[in-house]
C-alpha cells in the first residue's frame, strides 16, 4: 500500500510532464543559468571573464593531480552560478514591481549554494592536504634513488622505480634545499647583528658582508637544471 502511494505521489512531483511545461522550464533555466546543472555561459556573459576565473581559481589552488583539478573547476561553477545570484537579486530589488516570490526562491538557491562551496573548499582542503604529504614523501624516496643512482654511476633508476618526477625536478628540488640549507646557516651565523626593531635600509645592503667565503655563489645559477635531463 505504501509502495502503491509512494509511486502515485512521485509521478506527481517529477516535475513538467507536458512538452510546454518542458519547455518553459528550460527557458526559465537558460534565462538566469541559477539551477542549471553544468555551467552554461548565458548570452550576456564572457568567455574571456569565465576561462580568468578557471585559470585564476587553478594557480590558486595547485591541484595536484585530475581528480583535485576537478574539485577546483567545480568550485568555480558554483562561484560562477553564485555570482549570478547576486546579479538576480539585485534585478529583482531594482524592479519597478517587488517579486518577494522571487526573491525569496533566489535567496533560498543562494544559501543552499554558499553551502555547497563551503562544503566543496573543504573537501578539496582535505584532498590537498593528503595529496601534498604523499607528493613530500614521495619526492624524498625519488631523490634518494637519484642520488643512489648518480653515486653509482648508472642510468636513472626514478621512473622504474614508480616515480613520475622528472630528473628537472629532482635536481631542482636538491638545489632548493641545499640553498636552504646554507641561508639558515647564514642567518644563524650572524643572529647578533640582526636587529628586528629597525627598519632594513635595503639601499645600503651592498656594505653588509654576512655570507661566508665557503658560500656556492654558483648555486643559484643551477636552480634550473637543463630541460634534457628527464627521468
Amino acid at each position: 500500500m505504501h509502495d502503491e502511494r509512494n509511486k502515485a505521489n512521485a509521478q506527481h512531483s517529477t516535475g513538467p510532464i507536458t512538452e510546454q511545461g518542458k519547455a518553459a522550464s528550460a527557458r526559465n533555466s537558460t534565462k538566469h543559468g541559477i539551477f542549471a546543472q553544468v555551467t552554461t555561459l548565458l548570452p550576456e556573459e564572457s568567455q574571456d571573464a569565465y576561462d580568468g576565473s578557471v585559470q585564476g581559481w587553478l594557480a590558486a589552488c595547485n591541484p595536484l593531480n585530475e581528480p583535485e583539478k576537478q574539485l577546483v573547476l567545480h568550485i568555480v561553477d558554483l562561484n560562477w552560478r553564485m555570482a549570478r545570484v547576486s546579479r538576480w537579486e539585485t534585478k529583482i530589488l531594482s524592479a519597478e514591481t517587488f517579486d518577494f516570490k522571487a526573491l525569496n526562491t533566489i535567496s533560498l538557491h543562494g544559501a543552499r549554494m554558499s553551502k555547497q562551496i563551503s562544503a566543496a573548499m573543504k573537501d578539496f582542503r582535505e584532498i590537498h592536504r593528503e595529496n601534498t604529504e604523499l607528493r613530500k614523501n614521495a619526492l624524498e624516496d625519488a631523490i634518494t634513488v637519484h642520488q643512489a643512482d648518480i653515486i653509482r654511476n648508472r642510468p636513472s633508476t626514478v621512473a622504474a622505480a614508480g616515480f613520475v618526477f622528472t630528473i628537472d625536478e629532482l635536481e631542482h628540488a636538491i638545489h632548493l634545499a641545499e640553498h636552504l640549507r646554507q641561508s639558515k646557516e647564514i642567518v644563524d651565523d650572524h643572529e647578533d647583528e640582526i636587529d628586528i626593531d629597525e627598519p632594513v635600509d635595503f639601499t645600503n645592503l651592498n656594505d653588509v658582508e654576512i655570507i661566508p667565503e665557503d658560500y656556492d655563489d654558483d648555486l643559484l645559477d643551477r636552480w634550473k637544471p637543463s630541460e634534457d635531463k628527464v627521468a
